[in-house]
């Protein structure tokens, strides 16, 4: 009774479950990330200043810390980090490298990142 719309050939879940990036890619990683890491369910929040379009906060759970980096912007922007880590998932589906003190975010995209020990 409702129209299909104009993509739903190329828009649907069968196609999505083959795309590495598409939305339901990217909603079944963020699920399984939250469901694994117990810092993003249980640990202490705190906000982080970053300005330009970027939201930021970590998650902290005894040793373990969680960078979330959020560029609402539609420009790139530049990310100061305390300490490097490793990227645990882009909304691009397309990063895991290790970052040092800053990190680039393109337009519109969220990081996590698993931040390294300052012990």
């Amino acid at each position: 009774w409702l129209p299909l719309a104009a993509d739903a050939s190329r828009n649907n879940v069968a196609a999505q479950r083959e795309d590495p990036q598409s939305m339901l890619s990217l909603y079944r990683a963020l699920i399984h990330l939250r469901k694994t890491e117990l810092t993003l369910r249980m640990g202490d929040h705190q906000a982080i200043s970053q300005g330009d379009d970027v939201l930021a906060y970590a998650r902290q759970l005894d040793q373990r810390e969680l960078l979330v980096l959020l560029n609402f912007g539609t420009e790139e922007r530049q990310a100061r980090l305390a300490t490097g880590g490793k990227i645990l998932l882009s909304t691009g589906m397309d990063r895991q490298e290790q970052v040092r003190h800053a990190v680039r975010l393109r337009p519109n995209e969220g990081l996590v990142i698993a931040t390294e020990s300052r012990t």
